[in-house]
């Protein structure tokens, strides 16, 4: 069994354990606070064991019927005081939880003879909003493309609840005929067969949001603004290995069924691939 197997059934977000339920017999992980930032060395100690105990900080992707556990790092309990320090990755994905999916974080430890109750700590990170600039179609499929006559171009995201995105839709020559309306919405989405973590993802998606702007067409402009402002209940944009929040835009020019053009794009806020499971 693996340092990571035991948190599955404890940080389900199934699960109507309290803290206080954790605390079950005589050995524990006890961190020094719960609420760390990504860069950040969580430190704790592992109480009740006597002997040596591995320890292991694990991030669990929760989605419906399946969970992935990832170790972030891992340490050396102490002899004696069993203190501990983990060092979080600058790099490291927040604590998010959405409809159907969360993302977690424990600190989990291990004897040679028993499983130690684990604690949970809650992770916030900060990043500037990015277009991804090579395409992976084993790692991801992202709506990002320019139109026959148009394009979108981005430039101010603030991918949370209460944040905005605003930007442009950018004419190549002369404006279409037609009217053109800008779609922004909120995407959770998660690998929905557990065969797709080894192969080509399937994804299935559910939207949390969703707004849609006309636009008005300056005939001898040559671009039209937009803006959204997010409401405030939104998760952060985070792009996990098996879950994701994602912001999607999309610019569609209004004709017949056969002739409609449109264009996308989907900023990211944080990406991870380097984490795999034990």
């Amino acid at each position: 069994m693996s340092l990571a197997s035991c948190v599955d059934w404890r940080l389900s977000r199934r699960s109507s354990a309290s803290d206080g339920d954790w605390h079950v017999g005589a050995s524990v992980v006890e961190l020094d606070r719960r609420d760390y930032v990504a860069g950040d060395t969580v430190r704790g100690r592992v109480l009740g064991v006597g002997g040596h105990a591995a320890v292991a900080l694990v991030r669990l992707e929760g989605r419906p019927h399946a969970n992935r556990e990832s170790i972030v790092a891992r340490a050396e309990a102490a002899r004696g005081d069993g203190s501990f320090a983990l060092s979080l990755p600058s790099a490291a994905l927040p604590t998010v939880s959405g409809d159907q999916c969360a993302l977690r974080y424990a600190a989990v430890a291990r004897s040679a003879v028993s499983l130690i109750a684990p604690a949970e700590l809650r992770v916030s990170a900060s990043a500037v909003p990015h277009l991804p600039t090579a395409r992976s179609s084993f790692d991801r499929v992202l709506a990002d493309w320019d139109a026959r006559h148009f394009h979108i171009e981005l430039f101010d995201a603030q991918l949370q609840g209460g944040g905005r995105l605003v930007g442009r839709v950018h004419r190549h020559g002369c404006w279409p005929p037609g009217p053109i309306a800008v779609r922004a919405c909120c995407l959770e989405s998660w690998r929905f067969r557990p065969s797709s973590e080894a192969g080509t993802p399937q994804w299935h998606a559910s939207c949390l949001w969703e707004a849609e702007h006309p636009l008005a067409i300056d005939p001898d402009a040559g671009w039209a603004a937009f803006c959204f402002a997010l409401p405030d209940h939104l998760p952060p944009a985070v792009e996990a290995r098996t879950i994701a929040w994602r912001y999607e835009l999309r610019a569609q020019r209004h004709v017949h069924h056969w002739f409609n053009e449109t264009a996308a794009r989907t900023p990211l806020l944080h990406e991870d691939a380097t984490l795999r499971a034990p």
